[in-house]
């Protein structure tokens, strides 16, 4: 039941919640041109898209100051898309909280200045999270980022918006699977999220994003099988449920929340090379690490038995030290950070989220993602530092892409590389 792209028109490549919303959204559309003054027939409303890059705070900042004039200058309401990665997507994944937010892009600029949540309210989202099996160090950085840059722990989930009307344009973020990054594949590297269904761009294969982190035999389909539409009567029959039975597990179904996407998305440092390349040298002496041009990369396998070699010496004594803890609110603090966090810290594992085509029979799909039971979604930005592939092509027939560029160097330098 995944899409594949051979023999179809290119409107039918996007799900059908992402398909009606367009046709409402340029409903809209047509009305603001209008009112500016263009008089455009309803067959001939332009697709436009909204582009913004990475950039870490500087981009978040940046986006929500350009939305915000966009919004006085009555410009809003003409866009269909907007595209982030990195520090862009953070702002959008903060903005998306408000089903309301183009109409009102102030509230999203002042919160930056209001005080962040409590690190109580930080800590209860970790533990509830760790406590899940694609639990990752994005969910740690995804709670950073939301709390002390965005100043919030938003818990809506991205399949939520979905539900929403077409007030917004409808949102599409970007990452990178880390694997097929590395091996350099030409496809199988880019990762779209949307409201509705998320997946890989270049090789047609979505899933419902209500379903994203769910096994195939979570969900009752086969391996390699999943549905590909992400409105609910969609999901019910990828599932092969009565809406009643629906309705009772819809918390369980309803997929990645704003603060893991945050996380994901801006995961710059899941790039091992260019951590290490930061690294203080007392650290590298100590891990017995080191990396230079001269020396060339440090290899992954050698950095993670030299680490796994420290890190158990460090952690053993931790261990035993906790028996000895009085139970209370420090025991479960230190208790967390040496059970769960740590053992992440060592596998440098990031954006873990099970992989709906694994073992999938389509030859087409590379062996990069055939052969691996999780995927590693990453920070974009590593390869590309603007969200172009989803907007490329005919599948959503974009008229015009309005590029924000907030990038200290070049936003397409990946390609050249």
């Amino acid at each position: 039941m995944m899409k594949d792209a051979t023999n179809k028109e290119p409107a039918s490549l996007l799900s059908l919640g992402e398909q009606q919303f367009v046709s409402e959204r340029k409903e809209g559309i047509r009305n603001s041109l209008q009112s500016l003054g263009m008089h455009i027939n309803a067959d001939s409303v332009p697709h436009i898209a909204l582009l913004g890059s990475g950039g870490g705070q500087r981009a978040a900042v940046a986006l929500l100051g350009s939305l915000q004039q966009m919004g006085q200058d009555d410009l809003l309401d003409t866009l269909l898309y907007m595209g982030g990665v990195s520090g862009s997507g953070w702002a959008m994944a903060s903005l998306y909280t408000d089903p309301q937010w183009s109409t009102n892009t102030a509230a999203a600029l002042a919160r930056l200045t209001q005080p962040g949540p409590e690190v109580d309210d930080i800590m209860a989202w970790l533990k509830v999270r760790s406590e899940q099996e694609d639990f990752s160090l994005s969910d740690l950085w995804g709670s950073l980022l939301s709390s002390s840059i965005m100043k919030q722990m938003d818990r809506t989930r991205l399949s939520d918006e979905a539900k929403r009307q077409t007030t917004n344009p409808y949102p599409v973020y970007s990452a990178l699977e880390q694997k097929c990054y590395l091996d350099g594949q030409t496809k199988g590297k880019w990762f779209e999220l949307t409201p509705h269904e998320s997946g890989f761009t270049e090789l047609n294969h979505f899933t419902p994003t209500s379903l994203l982190g769910q096994r195939p035999s979570d969900s009752g389909a086969s391996e390699g099988e999943k549905g590909v539409e992400g409105g609910k009567e969609e999901v019910m029959e990828v599932m092969g449920v009565e809406e009643e039975v629906m309705e009772v597990m819809e918390v369980e179904v309803s997929g990645m929340d704003m603060v893991t996407l945050q996380g994901i998305i801006g995961s710059a440092m899941a790039d091992e090379q260019k951590m290490l390349a930061h690294l203080p040298d007392w650290l590298k002496n100590i891990l017995d690490i080191h990396s230079s041009p001269s020396e060339g990369a440090v290899d992954s396998q050698e950095r993670k038995t030299k680490v796994d070699a420290w890190m158990e010496k460090v952690l053993k004594p931790m261990r035993e030290g906790l028996l000895a803890l009085p139970d209370g609110p420090v025991k479960d603090v230190v208790s967390w950070v040496v059970l769960k966090l740590l053992p992440l810290i060592t596998e440098w594992k990031w954006g873990t989220t099970a992989n709906f085509i694994y073992h999938s029979p389509d030859e087409f799909i590379p062996e990069c993602l055939r052969s691996t039971e999780n995927l590693q979604l990453v920070d974009a930005g590593l390869f590309l530092n603007s969200p172009y592939p989803p907007f490329l092509g005919a599948r959503r027939d974009v008229d015009l892409i309005i590029s924000l560029d907030f990038s200290l160097g070049q936003s397409l330098e990946g390609l050249r590389d």
